[in-house]
């Protein structure tokens, strides 16, 4: 059964006979998600499918464990769908989802690459609901992750840094940035 989720770009229409397309889902605290730049169109428009679900709720303030499994099974979703190539899954974190996006980069494995936009990797306390630092699960990163933090944001620069330095000493396969201002991606960054 499909996930409850409103879809942007064209999840399930026809790839061809026996074609299938990557896919990317967005994990947002919004929906409709932002679109930055138009870069969900884009996606769309260069032939990814694009899952855009409504996870009921605020990414940024659900308990770790109830948001880490719907955007897992998502992915199971998309997997399985049949005109998208399971081996080519992709998270986009926006507006509050860059967290889970970067959590779901460290925790499941269908994932062949990750974007994360202004994530927070260390929490100011943890609790029953969040009983882990995001930065500590950095040895777990299972994809190769591009990390855009904006240097006024709730990370901010310091953050940034310290994950830099984590993914670094563990070899991880990433990129961080900081950006002055809000970060675009998309047509609105050219």
């Amino acid at each position: 059964a499909d996930p409850a989720v409103l879809r942007a770009g064209h999840v399930g229409a026809s790839a061809g006979p026996g074609a299938t397309r990557p896919a990317v889902l967005v994990a947002a605290d919004r929906v409709p998600a932002p679109d930055p730049g138009g870069l969900i169109e884009e996606l769309s428009a260069a032939g990814f499918d694009v899952l855009v679900p409504d996870f009921g709720g605020a990414l940024s303030e659900m308990a770790d464990r109830r948001a880490g499994g719907a955007p897992e099974a998502c992915l199971a979703w998309l997997a399985d769908h049949p005109d998208v190539d399971g081996d080519r899954l992709g998270v986009l974190g926006l507006d509050g989802g860059g967290t889970h996006a970067y959590l779901l980069a460290c925790t499941s494995r269908r994932l062949a690459c990750a974007v994360a936009v202004d994530p927070v990797v260390v929490r100011p306390s943890l609790s029953a609901e969040r009983p882990v630092q995001p930065l500590e699960l950095a040895l777990n990163l299972s994809c190769p992750i591009a990390l855009h933090f904006s240097a006024r944001g709730a990370a901010g620069s310091e953050d940034a840094e310290r994950l830099r330095a984590t993914l670094d000493q563990f070899a991880k396969e990433a990129e961080v940035r900081v950006h002055d201002g809000d970060v675009l991606l998309g047509a609105g960054a050219r």
